[in-house]
């Protein structure tokens, strides 16, 4: 499946991918409908390069699209799945499974 790991060739990237849409029930379809939305994308990938925010939150939409988060929606319903860095780094390409809870 083509996804962000398709475009950037990036394990980090690749497991929030597979986990979200494990976790989560998202179709294949809908996790490319964030994909196309360059803002969205952009803030998954900058979670993972730059060492601004902990925390990587995702929600489904009632329209069955994940959006990305850095910190818990104050109206949250429904399922969400959350990704947790240890320190306040970028993720390492060889090491990011240990750098993450």
């Amino acid at each position: 499946s083509r996804g962000i790991n398709a475009e950037y060739g990036d394990a980090r990237l690749q497991l929030i991918q597979t986990y979200t849409q494990k976790t989560l029930k998202v179709k294949n379809d809908k996790w490319q409908k964030l994909l196309s939305q360059d803002e969205q994308k952009q803030l998954i990938v900058d979670w993972v390069e730059k060492g601004d925010n902990l925390n990587l939150i995702m929600i489904v939409q009632p329209n069955g699209i994940p959006l990305p988060f850095y910190e818990f929606p104050s109206q949250l319903k429904g399922k969400a799945v959350y990704f947790v860095k240890k320190g306040k780094t970028a993720l390492s390409k060889e090491k990011f499974r240990s750098e993450i809870i």
